[in-house]
């Protein structure tokens, strides 16, 4: 797998791109301007705003997402449980036949 890692007072100006290991396809990122956004190669947006699928990586963590949403809804594998509160306390979750919704705390209102 490859990886392309920036540590430390990394400086540049101009186009960094990345190739992708599996495909002929280029991956183009503009280095921050000089507001300090990092652009993605298809339009101003940060690159913090991506939109598209996000490949499963296991074990990966996510955080600082404020929200979860798209244009037709979220998709979720059978089995695949969303959780909410801090210990868990609620499980929605289908396993292919029944959905369940179980809650370790309060009333459901």
């Amino acid at each position: 797998m490859a990886k392309v890692k920036i540590q430390g007072n990394a400086a540049g100006t101009g186009v960094f791109s990345i190739v992708s290991p599996d495909s002929d396809t280029n991956r183009t990122l503009t280095l921050p301007d000089t507001t300090g956004t990092l652009l993605d190669e298809n339009s101003s947006l940060p690159a913090a705003n991506l939109t598209g699928t996000l490949p499963a990586i296991s074990g990966a963590n996510l955080t600082g997402i404020s929200s979860v949403g798209g244009a037709t809804g979220v998709d979720f594998n059978d089995n695949i449980k969303i959780r909410s509160g801090t210990g868990n306390d609620l499980e929605i979750y289908h396993d292919g036949t029944n959905s369940y919704i179980k809650n370790a705390t309060g009333a459901l209102g």
